[in-house]
């Protein structure tokens, strides 16, 4: 198409797989509550995050939905987070107030 800056559409599946390509082997350091420092690439990340939308397509996710998400800041928020932008899906956060 013309007059556009590039030749596909800035995604977040397009992201991830750039990221990937390019970056599979960087290592992510989440700190949580449950295990104080958990290790592993952004590869892992993005293979968990799309088995997260496989699972989520199979309970009737679709793309368009409006998701909301109740969890802490950390690896497991993240895969949600591309799982769902990926998917096409709007990922909707809230904070957890003590």
């Amino acid at each position: 198409m013309q007059g556009l800056m590039m030749n596909s559409q800035l995604t977040i599946a397009s992201l991830m797989r750039y990221a990937e390509q390019n970056h599979a082997n960087a290592e992510i350091v989440s700190v949580t509550n449950d295990d104080p420092r958990h290790r592993y690439t952004l590869g892992e990340s993005f293979a968990r995050a799309r088995k997260l939308a496989n699972a989520l397509r199979n309970l009737g996710v679709e793309t368009g939905d409006f998701l909301g998400t109740f969890a802490w800041n950390d690896y497991r928020h993240m895969e949600i987070y591309y799982a769902l932008g990926g998917m096409g899906c709007v990922c909707l956060t809230a904070p957890l107030l003590k």
